[in-house]
């Protein structure tokens, strides 16, 4: 299977709301073609969806590193990345605020967060 492929078939599971199969996909993609950023923001999005923020930045971080063309779709990569990136920091705080403002379980509650697919970034990030 191409790249492409790859990316589309977790895309199925992923608007399924199969994110863990989307990830097993994406996953391919990365191994695929390493430096290809596409397969870092797409999985990235996917564990934001899980829940799983510290794996998302991490994988946002490791695909940031792959985005230095100029060309005009290197360019959109890598604000959905920096976007995506930003989300799960939040998140990944949110969770750190929410577990010290807690009594003292051992539970790990998730955080809730809204998280929108969009065809244009918000103003503030559209300058990164």
């Amino acid at each position: 299977m191409s790249f492409n492929d790859l990316k589309q078939e977790g895309n199925t599971f992923f608007q399924k709301g199969d994110y863990a199969q989307a990830n097993g996909y994406y996953d391919q993609c990365i191994k695929l073609e390493p430096t290809n950023p596409i397969g870092y923001s797409n999985k990235a999005m996917s564990l934001i969806k899980q829940g799983n923020h510290g794996l998302a930045v991490e994988t946002c971080q490791e695909g940031l590193k792959y985005t230095s063309s100029s060309t005009k779709e290197a360019t959109t990569i890598k604000r959905k990345l920096e976007y995506r990136l930003e989300l799960a920091k939040r998140a990944c705080h949110q969770g750190q605020k929410h577990s010290s403002s807690s009594s003292s379980s051992s539970s790990s509650t998730p955080v809730p967060i809204t998280i929108s697919e969009v065809d244009q970034l918000p103003a503030q990030y559209a300058s990164l």
